[in-house]
């Protein structure tokens, strides 16, 4: 046992260890990619109370309201392409304002 803690087995499993522990401590909010359908259709619901759209990936990341019952998760992501892009000014003024787009 001691030959086991002189060698280089147990800085080895030190370091291992740090890097889970560091990488598990780092991982921040996750978010759940969904359908497109599915993204748009919680933006005409009215479920989210901040969108992110990130033009050059053509990604919109979500944050819901709450846990929305059908996707499990407050955080959603989707994709789109530009033929399909989101047209906002076809939404309500009010919701236009709580995203943050005109």
């Amino acid at each position: 046992m001691k030959k086991f803690l002189k060698g280089p087995f147990i800085y080895i499993f030190a370091a291992l260890l740090v890097v889970f522990i560091g990488s598990s401590m780092s991982t921040g909010v996750s978010f759940k990619q969904v359908d497109t359908s599915v993204g748009i259709s919680l933006l005409r619901d009215g479920k989210a109370e901040s969108v992110k759209i990130y033009d050059g990936d053509q990604r919109v990341d979500m944050i819901l309201t709450g846990v929305d019952s059908t996707v499990k998760s407050d955080h959603v992501q989707f994709f789109y392409v530009s033929s399909r892009a989101i047209n906002f000014k076809s939404y309500p003024e009010e919701l236009r304002e709580l995203w943050g787009v005109n």
